[in-house]
Order: structure tokens, then sequence, then C-alpha cells
């Protein structure tokens, strides 16, 4: 969940030019995340149904 950038108007620009590259990287970080887990997920959800398929595994087990 992503906060609302901070009033940075008070600094001077090379303090804001910082700061918002950290909050930019920790963005594109957190998409990276995201992905991953989605990668994760979906592995998962092919072998899971790999082994449905082949009947390896019953209903109502996970």
């Amino acid at each position: 969940m992503a906060a609302e950038m901070p009033d940075l108007s008070h600094l001077t620009p090379e303090e804001r030019e910082i700061i918002e590259s950290v909050v930019h990287r920790q963005k594109q970080e957190e998409q990276k995340e995201q992905e991953i887990m989605r990668s994760v997920y979906n592995r998962r959800l092919v072998v899971f149904m790999r082994l449905r398929w082949k009947g390896g595994i019953g209903v109502g087990v996970v």
C-alpha cells in the first residue's frame, strides 16, 4: 500500500531529488516483489493442476 508523498517543499532541490529517488526505488522493489510472488503462485498452481489432471491429488487436498 503506497503512502502519499509527504510535503517536500521545505527541502532543497537536492534533498527532494534524493528522497524522490529513494521513494521511486522503493516502488520498483515492491513491484518486483509482487511479480515474484505472482510467479511463485502461478508455478505452484501449474504443478497443482498437473497433479490433479494426473489424478495425484484428491479433491479438497491442497
